[in-house]
């Protein structure tokens, strides 16, 4: 039924536009994904290993892993169900009439609204259930198969255990309703298109495997479901923690390397080109000390603004209130930290990011540059369509401008939500892997979020972090403690500011007896062009 198998739907503009027409297709956007996941390993591999504290694992296995995740994360769409999804998305619009005919035929010999299984878990099966496909696949250089299916199936769901210890997947995965079999195009020659793909770019066998037979009964998934869930429960139970975390690393660059297959610049240039000018978009010496010297406009770092700066030790503490210059210093520590990657600063909640991006990064001309800064990547990107309601395109786009920022001011969860499996961090992996990091106001963390911030200091066990706290209880100091304590790394206690400025009155408070006496000092700030903020418990004061 289907001459050409899709990856993704596309809107009546999009098929007009043969680039984007082309990374919709299911050769078309696998072959993407796999230039990214070239691309990603190549400029990222050893930052990656290295923010992990993972440098003595092979870079060949982590990137050949990853190259096999890439391959694999699709092979599932070419399913009936699927097929029928994005072919009937496509053509609903459509003005074509041979379209709305070819509408109407798949609308009358399709079996079911829904799918019977995800495309993920239909890759799963396909590379490790199919005997013919296991063996050919296992014969990938240097990688690791089993992970590179957890990769393939987790790049778009969370991989969890329920309270029955079994994979969340697993559970009910057989939609009912969706007939007693699902015709499966391992026969197709766009399928076996990607086969030879895999010959020529991962040194696959040139003797292609022999494919199973079209149609699988609902018995037949079932059962290799049971086994796909027995087999991965059971080597979950041999991982340790270095283990842990190399398999999170191969699923999130997985992720990115389809996250950047589905983006495409509106523009005619090379695809590995325009990714490569992404990832190496980083903070050079001269930029940081441009950013310094303007914030301190002429003016030396005070003592302990330089003892941030000189740290030595890759988890840094400083305890210090606003208006002490804590964020100057903070920029003076990346001049040694944050050089050949990018800067984040993660503030508690969406307010203080927000202020923090007011009072900071918005200050001088060499921040704005930065925390805008795609240069000649500043251009519109588009997105060939998705299948998969899910997880919006504003989503992908909104986490995929941490790439093409060298300086990004951000809600806290925006970082460690990658600890909790968030789309959203997973999204901007790469840059996370690249960058140094600043968590200001630790004491307004409840305990869930420092719990996430004490496993992201334990995870990236290479990564810089500053952390700054107008005050830290003793417990937080004591859990920090013993997480550096147990990476074998030194605890220094925090950097204080000095009392001298913190103690300064900041505010001159004059009570009034008449609201009327305060509206010509506000005239007067208004007409100065300073700021008023005006709080009240009431709509109707302000009224007159």
């Amino acid at each position: 039924m289907f001459k050409t198998l899709l990856a993704k739907s596309l809107s009546v503009d999009e098929e007009k536009d043969p680039k984007v027409k082309g990374a919709a297709k299911y050769t078309g956007h696998i072959s993407l994904v796999m230039q990214a996941a070239d691309v990603l390993v190549d400029k990222l591999g050893l930052s990656i290993l290295r923010q992990l504290g993972l440098e003595d694992i092979d870079l060949d296995d982590f990137a050949n892993t990853v190259k096999l995740g890439a391959y694999l994360h699709d092979w599932g769409k070419a399913n009936r169900h699927f097929q029928e999804m994005v072919y009937l998305k496509t053509l609903e619009k459509s003005p074509v009439p041979k379209h709305q005919d070819y509408r109407k035929t798949i609308l009358k010999q399709r079996q079911s609204d829904r799918q019977m299984l995800r495309h993920e878990i239909i890759s799963g099966i396909l590379a490790l259930q199919v005997p013919s496909f296991r063996k050919w696949l296992e014969q990938c250089p240097n990688a690791n198969l089993t992970i590179a299916v957890w990769a393939a199936m987790g790049h778009h769901l969370k991989i969890g255990v329920n309270q029955n210890n079994q994979p969340a997947e697993f559970i009910a995965e057989i939609i009912s309703g969706t007939g007693g079999e699902l015709e499966i195009y391992t026969h197709h020659s766009d399928f076996q298109t990607i086969l030879k793909m895999g010959h020529q770019a991962l040194g696959l066998p040139q003797q292609l495997p022999e494919a199973p037979a079209k149609i699988w009964s609902k018995s037949q998934l079932q059962e290799a479901l049971i086994e796909l869930r027995d087999e991965f429960i059971q080597f979950e139970s041999q991982l340790d923690w270095k283990q842990q975390k190399f398999i999170a690393a191969v699923k999130a660059t997985v992720i990115a390397a389809d996250l950047a297959g589905s983006a495409l610049p509106l523009v005619e240039e090379d695809f590995k080109e325009w990714i490569e000018e992404v990832l190496t978009l980083q903070l050079t010496q001269e930029e940081l000390k441009k950013l310094v010297s303007q914030r301190l406009d002429g003016q030396e770092l005070r003592p302990f603004q330089k003892q941030i700066a000189n740290s030595k030790h890759r988890v840094t503490l400083v305890k210090a209130g606003c208006g002490t210059g804590k964020t100057i210093a903070a920029y003076a520590w990346g001049e040694k930290w944050a050089v050949g990657g990018k800067l984040f600063f993660s503030y508690p909640t969406t307010g203080t990011a927000s202020q923090g991006y007011i009072d900071y990064a918005d200050g001088t001309e060499i921040e704005a540059a930065l925390m805008h800064s795609r240069a000649d990547l500043d251009r519109e990107l588009l997105f060939s369509g998705d299948s998969d309601d899910s997880e919006s395109i504003d989503a992908r786009l909104m986490a995929f401008q941490a790439w093409r920022k060298k300086l990004i001011v951000c809600t806290v969860d925006s970082v460690l939500g990658l600890i909790q499996n968030n789309r959203k961090p997973l999204y901007s992996w790469a840059a996370l892997v690249q960058s140094a990091f600043v968590f200001d106001e630790v004491h307004a963390y409840d305990a869930r979020l420092f719990g996430a911030l004490l496993k992201f200091i334990k995870a990236f066990r290479g990564a810089p972090i500053l952390l700054m706290s107008a005050s830290f209880t003793p417990q937080q100091l004591q859990a920090i403690r013993q997480v550096l304590t147990e990476e074998g790394e030194k605890f220094d206690e925090p950097i204080e500011g000095p009392k001298e400025l913190e103690e300064l009155p900041r505010y001159d408070i004059t009570y009034i007896d008449e609201l009327a006496e305060i509206w010509e000092p506000v005239i007067e700030a208004l007409r100065n062009k300073q700021k008023v903020l005006w709080v009240t418990n009431s709509v109707s004061t302000l009224r007159g």
